[in-house]
Protein backbone atom coordinates (compact mmCIF):
# COMPACT_ATOMS: atom_id res chain seq x y z
CA UNK A 1 0.00 0.00 0.00
CA UNK A 2 0.86 3.65 -0.06
CA UNK A 3 1.34 3.95 3.71
CA UNK A 4 5.03 3.25 4.19
CA UNK A 5 6.95 4.15 7.36
CA UNK A 6 8.65 7.00 5.51
CA UNK A 7 5.33 8.52 4.47
CA UNK A 8 4.14 8.52 8.10
CA UNK A 9 7.46 10.04 9.15
CA UNK A 10 7.36 12.81 6.53
CA UNK A 11 3.72 13.58 7.29
CA UNK A 12 4.62 13.84 10.98
CA UNK A 13 7.35 16.33 10.08
CA UNK A 14 4.90 18.51 8.15
CA UNK A 15 2.45 18.40 11.03
CA UNK A 16 5.19 19.31 13.51
CA UNK A 17 6.15 22.32 11.37
CA UNK A 18 2.50 23.39 11.31
CA UNK A 19 2.36 23.18 15.11
CA UNK A 20 -0.01 20.19 15.08
CA UNK A 21 1.89 18.43 17.86
CA UNK A 22 -0.72 15.82 18.82
CA UNK A 23 -1.20 14.64 15.25
CA UNK A 24 2.54 14.81 14.56
CA UNK A 25 3.22 12.51 17.50
CA UNK A 26 0.45 10.15 16.39
CA UNK A 27 1.90 9.92 12.87
CA UNK A 28 5.43 9.45 14.23
CA UNK A 29 4.18 6.63 16.46
CA UNK A 30 2.62 5.05 13.38
CA UNK A 31 5.90 5.36 11.48
CA UNK A 32 7.65 3.50 14.30
CA UNK A 33 4.96 0.80 14.37
CA UNK A 34 5.44 0.36 10.62
CA UNK A 35 9.20 -0.14 11.09
CA UNK A 36 10.77 3.31 10.90
CA UNK A 37 13.98 3.10 12.98
CA UNK A 38 16.22 6.06 12.15
CA UNK A 39 16.95 7.32 15.64
CA UNK A 40 19.71 9.71 14.56
CA UNK A 41 17.22 11.68 12.46
CA UNK A 42 14.88 12.07 15.40
CA UNK A 43 17.73 13.15 17.65
CA UNK A 44 19.39 15.61 15.26
CA UNK A 45 16.85 16.88 12.74
CA UNK A 46 15.91 20.50 13.56
CA UNK A 47 12.40 19.86 12.20
CA UNK A 48 11.69 18.14 15.52
CA UNK A 49 12.91 21.00 17.73
CA UNK A 50 9.39 22.06 18.72
CA UNK A 51 8.65 18.53 20.00
CA UNK A 52 11.90 17.72 21.82
CA UNK A 53 10.44 18.65 25.22
CA UNK A 54 7.30 16.59 24.64
CA UNK A 55 7.40 13.40 26.71
CA UNK A 56 5.59 11.53 23.93
CA UNK A 57 8.32 12.45 21.45
CA UNK A 58 10.99 11.44 23.97
CA UNK A 59 9.23 8.10 24.45
CA UNK A 60 9.27 7.47 20.69
CA UNK A 61 12.99 8.25 20.53
CA UNK A 62 13.54 5.86 23.42
CA UNK A 63 11.42 3.15 21.80
CA UNK A 64 13.31 3.48 18.51
CA UNK A 65 16.66 3.20 20.31
CA UNK A 66 15.49 0.19 22.32
CA UNK A 67 14.33 -1.59 19.17
CA UNK A 68 17.63 -0.86 17.46
CA UNK A 69 19.52 -2.27 20.44
CA UNK A 70 17.30 -5.36 20.43
CA UNK A 71 18.02 -5.92 16.75
CA UNK A 72 21.77 -5.37 17.21
CA UNK A 73 21.82 -7.86 20.08
CA UNK A 74 20.16 -10.48 17.86
CA UNK A 75 22.83 -10.27 15.14
CA UNK A 76 25.38 -12.70 16.68
CA UNK A 77 22.77 -15.44 17.04
CA UNK A 78 21.58 -14.89 13.47
CA UNK A 79 25.13 -15.07 12.17
CA UNK A 80 25.77 -18.25 14.14
CA UNK A 81 22.61 -19.80 12.68
CA UNK A 82 23.70 -18.87 9.17
CA UNK A 83 27.14 -20.34 9.78
CA UNK A 84 25.64 -23.59 11.06
CA UNK A 85 23.36 -23.81 8.01
CA UNK A 86 26.25 -23.22 5.62
CA UNK A 87 28.39 -25.91 7.21
CA UNK A 88 25.56 -28.45 7.10
CA UNK A 89 24.93 -28.00 3.38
Amino acid sequence: GWATPTIYYRYAQVLALLGEKDEAVAQLQQAFKQGWLKAARLERDPLWDNLRDDVRFQAIVSDVNLELERQRAAIPALLEGIQQLSTSI
